[in-house]
């Protein structure tokens, strides 16, 4: 994004712990904000809040966002409007649905994608590192 002179903004609430494999949600946010550097344009924001019982995390731009005409397709594999292989989309759905969450387009224009997650309870990090430095992508 630097490289782009655009900026990244983040509200992310210390504490918040969603049930999630944390590699997977590494990468389904990674290709969130790929998408969001090659297609969008001004800042991009990373945002995440609790509600009933449920993560929700969201990525979004400044860009003219998604045509009516492709928001059915945006999740199909193989399917690109912009010259990319159109993996990218349909993986991270992917990977956030086998930890039990859904991925979804929630606002077109500007495009503004949400990740779903169970809220983690005790019982399910005791023991677990939740605190690794972050490196960029």
């Amino acid at each position: 994004l630097r490289a782009q002179s655009r900026t990244l903004r983040q509200r992310v609430p210390e504490g918040l712990l969603a049930r999630a494999t944390p590699a997977r949600l590494r990468e389904a946010i990674g290709v969130l904000l790929d998408n969001a550097l090659r297609h969008g344009k001004g800042a991009v924001t990373l945002a995440a809040r609790e509600g009933g019982g449920t993560v929700v995390v969201e990525v979004g731009d400044a860009g003219p966002g998604v045509p009516d005409q492709l928001v059915p397709y945006v999740f199909d594999r193989g399917f690109s409007a912009g010259g990319s292989t159109g993996v990218g989309l349909a993986l991270a759905r992917a990977l956030i649905e086998a930890d039990g969450g859904r991925l979804e387009l929630s606002k077109a224009r500007p495009a503004l994608f949400e990740i779903y997650l169970p809220v983690a309870r005790a019982d399910d990090v005791l023991g677990v590192p939740w605190k690794i430095e972050s490196t960029p992508r």
